[in-house]
């Protein structure tokens, strides 16, 4: 299991791991500028803009069922809610296509690198603004994943993994209390899928 750090932000304690402690992020603006290189931790508890992205996993290209990730109980945001199959920060000085690519091989693939597609081939949907905290501002980008083989996801980001039905999840975060099960950060991803097929 790797160390974990814990540490005050803005207005609750949070716990890192180490390699997200010595993590460098971009801090940007709004426009998506990069402004200077800052610490992972200086982002969460400063509340600074970063970039992130989102990965929905679909097994069929009909688009109907999402496999979405239980987060584990180890995460330090949203600990046992549901969440995008893969969601990842964008490193320093890293584009946000190589993060998502880096996402799904870490968090899908963790240890079975040799079950990663060869032509592992993302569809990048479109780019939207992930203020889900007042701890956590992000310039987001959110791209899908068709893929119907063996998953081997990382149990320190990942709990469970399940198939549900879209449209129920959209449902369901309209719901007064179901909304709840969802972490923020995909109830935005959600809705701006929801505004990209409204468009196409």
């Amino acid at each position: 299991m790797r160390a974990r750090i814990r540490s005050t932000g803005n207005d609750k304690v949070r716990s890192y791991t180490r390699a997200e402690a010595e993590e460098y992020l971009d801090h940007v603006g709004i426009k998506d500028n990069v402004i200077r290189r800052i610490t992972y931790q200086e982002a969460h508890q400063q509340g600074l803009r970063h970039r992130a992205v989102h990965v929905f996993l679909f097994e069929e290209d009909n688009y109907s069922e999402m496999t979405i990730a239980l987060r584990s109980a180890l995460k330090a945001d949203s600990g046992l809610k549901w969440h995008s199959a893969v969601s990842e920060h964008v490193k320093f000085g890293e584009f946000y296509e190589k993060a998502a690519r880096r996402g799904v091989k870490e968090e899908l693939f963790e240890g079975k690198q040799s079950h990663v597609p060869p032509k592992l081939s993302l569809e990048g949907l479109c780019a939207f603004r992930n203020d889900s905290h007042r701890w956590n501002k992000e310039n987001a980008f959110l791209y899908r994943f068709v893929y119907s083989g063996q998953l081997f996801p990382d149990r320190q980001e990942i709990d469970s993994m399940e198939k549900r039905d879209v449209q129920r999840i959209f449902k369901e975060m309209d719901h007064p209390t179901l909304r709840y099960n969802y972490s923020p950060d995909f109830t935005n991803a959600m809705m701006a899928y929801k505004g990209w097929l409204g468009r196409v």
